[in-house]
């Protein structure tokens, strides 16, 4: 399952002080950090001896750099990019998951997911962090939603179905 992959990834991260960045949503953040709990003895908030954990919700992101339908790159960097830089700054090494393209997906929205995509690789071009990306395959089945999800996987270094 993909909460036991991005649970395994960012408890990884954690336990060797690194930050995790999670933005997703409310239910999958329940699941992560019971997976974390379970499997790395990692509570809620992950902190002390450990890495730190910054959760965020993903539709109350996505709603921050959000402009007529579409990712608004300023708005996007400094919503994302500026709390990336921020962690960056303390010296931390970063592990990212996120959901906001999924769900751009969920609503139709597959030319914003391809552009918010686009968003991300320019993020991991200006700045050094891991990030993961869960998007739900049965978005995917339309003649648009199968040409975007193609667009998706060749933007990243490494996809694999769960």
């Amino acid at each position: 399952m993909l909460v036991d992959e991005v649970a395994r990834y960012l408890g990884a991260a954690l336990t060797r002080g690194h930050t995790g960045i999670v933005i997703a949503r409310d239910s999958f953040r329940s699941r992560l950090s019971l997976e974390l709990n379970l499997k790395h003895r990692l509570a809620e908030p992950v902190a002390n001896q450990y890495g730190t954990l910054i959760a965020l919700d993903a539709q109350e992101t996505l709603d921050k750099f959000m402009v007529a339908g579409w990712p608004h790159q300023g708005k996007f960097d400094r919503v994302v990019g500026d709390l990336v830089k921020r962690c960056i700054s303390r010296g931390e090494e970063i592990a990212a998951y996120g959901e906001m393209v999924g769900l751009l997906c969920e609503q139709g929205q597959f030319d914003a997911a391809v552009r918010l995509e686009k968003l991300w690789n320019d993020l991991l071009g200006k700045r050094r962090f891991s990030l993961i990306c869960g998007y739900p395959a049965g978005l995917f089945t339309s003649p648009a939603g199968r040409a975007s999800y193609k667009h998706l996987c060749d933007a990243h270094h490494k996809v694999f179905q769960v």
